[in-house]
């Protein structure tokens, strides 16, 4: 299954951290990172995110 879903910039901006958790920027400098990050990203506007669904199954007998 695959589908798109939306992304707002708080979404965006949680990830982006997430991936970079070992060089955050420092607590006082979060937010203008992510104003900034806003800025340079205004222009892609509506985000949307391209999810693949795969699923494995097993059976242990």
């Amino acid at each position: 299954m695959d589908y798109t879903d939306a992304l707002n910039l708080d979404q965006i901006v949680g990830g982006v951290f997430s991936a970079m958790s070992d060089k955050l920027p420092a607590p006082g400098d979060q937010a203008r990172f992510s104003s900034e990050l806003g800025h340079a990203l205004a222009q892609a506007a509506p985000y949307a995110e391209r999810v693949n669904v795969r699923v494995l199954i097993a059976h242990v007998p």
